[in-house]
């Protein structure tokens, strides 16, 4: 784990590390920096908006289902005519819509999010919410020491060897 006191110091880190051959697990940073995700190659597209996309669509199909299958069930005759009304499929299938829609993107959001997280994060200091920056790595015992060492050389403040949760337990 580096410990950065600028946003310029990690994004000289990241490749220089990626270089030696260790994996960045986790970036820890007090602001929204794209140019970060770019660097450690994080997808730029979310599936949440298909996610939206697909509950908001299935809930469109249930809603008119629903309306139409409630009329013909009950024999409805609306304004003398024995079609299904427009206004109650619209109405319905729009409340619908934006009832799964939501439901779906909250649900896939929890999801990637992994939340409920029951466990802290592995290595999180409060400082990376004021005014730090954290990167975790992930490398062998036998890199170790020369990873300390460039993210040394690239600035970081403050260099900590963490145990794995496979090794502490």
């Amino acid at each position: 784990m580096g410990i950065f006191t600028s946003l310029g110091q990690l994004e000289e880190a990241i490749p220089l590390i990626q270089q030696k051959g260790a994996k960045v697990r986790t970036v820890y940073s007090p602001i929204d920096c794209r140019e970060i995700l770019e660097k450690i190659g994080v997808r730029k597209t979310s599936p949440v908006r298909f996610a939206t996309l697909l509950g908001g669509l299935a809930g469109l199909s249930l809603g008119v289902g629903f309306a139409i299958y409630t009329f013909l069930e009950w024999r409805f005759v609306t304004s003398g005519k024995p079609t299904p009304p427009a206004v109650p499929l619209v109405v319905v299938g729009f409340e619908m819509t934006i009832l799964f829609g939501f439901l779906s993107t909250l649900l896939c959001m929890l999801f990637l999010c992994g939340l409920p997280r029951l466990r802290g994060s592995q290595g999180y200091d409060p400082r990376f919410s004021k005014d730090r920056f954290g990167l975790l790595l992930e490398c062998d015992r036998a890199q170790r020491e020369e990873i300390e060492i460039s993210l040394e050389q690239a600035g970081a403040e403050e260099v900590r060897v963490l145990r794995t949760r496979e090794t502490s337990q």
